[in-house]
């Protein structure tokens, strides 16, 4: 098997179930060739350029009913890339963690929606930036059984319709009962953080290293983690901030990161 070929067309994909045999069946199409190549699913395949080998050719993923977990890492998707997502199976899924937050182009949403309804397993989902957070919602009351996952955008991305009413996120999040690890909230709009108080609770995970929020803003939310045992944000929560959490977080396992504020 000629793996730097197909390394050179995919950005990364991994399957951390040892206990499955099947292989999964890559196929790389193009003018001159039809080439079909088997990999393990235990296998991690990573690829930096990818952008150039869309402009010669495609690929298809097929069989992916086995596959269970799913990392796209490093990924500049073009939008002429093949729709990964809508590759797999119309069927049932034993998908049981889905990350591609690196993936710097918009992905096919209702696929995406599609795919989380017939995941029953998905326990990890990390979103890219493109996901609104209107999208999140949908995915969210469709996936109440989620663990970990990656916010995208932490805003509304599009326009409610006047007369329209907004979704309600403080359910979506109190749905997610088994939620214990929270990250993403890139763009965000500080108007909707109180809406992952009712998980807040049982989070031991927390990473706002891209959320520019005020103290207050932190006070809002962090009195109701006390089982965090990690933590990071950005220096705008200030030194009373960080009080607030040293008065709150007593299972901290480490300092808390702080880093500087982004533009």
């Amino acid at each position: 098997m000629d793996v730097p070929a197909l390394c050179y067309q995919w950005p990364m994909m991994n399957s951390i179930d040892q206990s499955v045999n099947e292989d999964i069946l890559f196929n790389r199409f193009s003018s001159s060739d039809h080439e079909s190549y088997p990999i393990h699913p235990s296998s991690r395949i990573k690829n930096k350029q990818l952008h150039e080998a869309s402009q010669t050719s495609g690929l298809f993923l097929r069989d992916l009913r086995k596959i269970r977990v799913l990392d796209l890492i490093e990924s500049e998707l073009v939008e002429d890339e093949v729709d990964w997502i809508s590759c797999f199976p119309q069927n049932g899924t034993c998908l049981e963690s889905l990350i591609f937050d690196c993936v710097d182009s918009p992905i096919n949403f209702e696929a995406l929606e599609r795919l989380v309804v017939k995941s029953p397993s998905l326990k990890k989902l990390r979103l890219n930036r493109h996901v609104t957070i209107v999208q999140l919602y949908r995915l969210m009351v469709r996936a109440p059984q989620l663990t970990h996952l990656r916010t995208g955008s932490f805003g509304p991305g599009e326009i409610v319709a006047q007369g329209e009413q907004e979704p309600d996120y403080v359910s979506a999040f109190a749905a997610c009962k088994s939620l214990v690890c929270l990250s993403g909230f890139r763009e965000i709009n500080a108007h909707y953080l109180p809406a992952i108080v009712p998980v807040c609770a049982n989070l031991t995970s927390l990473n706002l290293s891209y959320a520019t929020i005020s103290t207050e803003q932190l006070k809002s939310f962090i009195y109701h983690c006390h089982k965090l045992q990690t933590l990071w944000v950005l220096d705008s929560v200030c030194d009373e901030g960080l009080q607030a959490v040293a008065a709150t977080c007593k299972d901290l396992h480490e300092p808390v990161q702080v880093s500087f504020g982004r533009d």
